[in-house]
């Protein structure tokens, strides 16, 4: 990888049956558990039990693909859009980047992903790099390691 892309794109996306992103910023799925009171009885005073599992969206934010390609997010957000799960879940992983841009700092099992909204590349933009200005996932796990 080019110095200057491991200076700006610190986080790298694989995903399953595509080629492998490039991203300059990731807001990583809020992780967590709704609740609910019950009275305990004794002093009549509530006691919050844990309820179901909630996983946020991810949202990644000026993603270049290794390839060049453009079109790939347009194109699985169609196959989205069919409701067919079976055909448009894909795992995916999510990996934070040293700054050599080689070096994994902490990788992130999303699990089953598929795309849920795209902001397109912004008009006004200086180089030649094809790039999706934003795109946010809707993720099946979060699950993180370190090296």
């Amino acid at each position: 990888m080019a110095n200057n892309l491991a200076l700006t794109y610190r986080w790298s996306l694989e995903i399953e049956g595509l080629d492998q992103f490039l991203i300059q910023e990731a807001q990583l799925p809020e992780d967590g558990v709704e609740t609910f009171k019950v009275n305990a009885g004794v002093n009549d005073y509530d006691k919050t039990l844990p309820s179901k599992a909630t996983l946020g969206t991810l949202t990644l934010k000026k993603l270049i693909a290794t390839d060049n390609t453009e079109v790939w997010a347009y194109e699985w957000l169609q196959k989205v859009k069919t409701k067919k799960f079976e055909e448009y879940a894909k795992f995916a992983f999510l990996k934070l980047l040293a700054q050599d841009g080689t070096t994994v700092v902490r990788k992130y099992d999303l699990g089953e992903i598929f795309p849920i909204k795209i902001s397109p590349e912004n008009t006004n933009r200086q180089g030649t790099d094809a790039f999706i200005e934003s795109i946010e996932f809707a993720v099946s796990r979060l699950i993180v390691t370190t090296s």
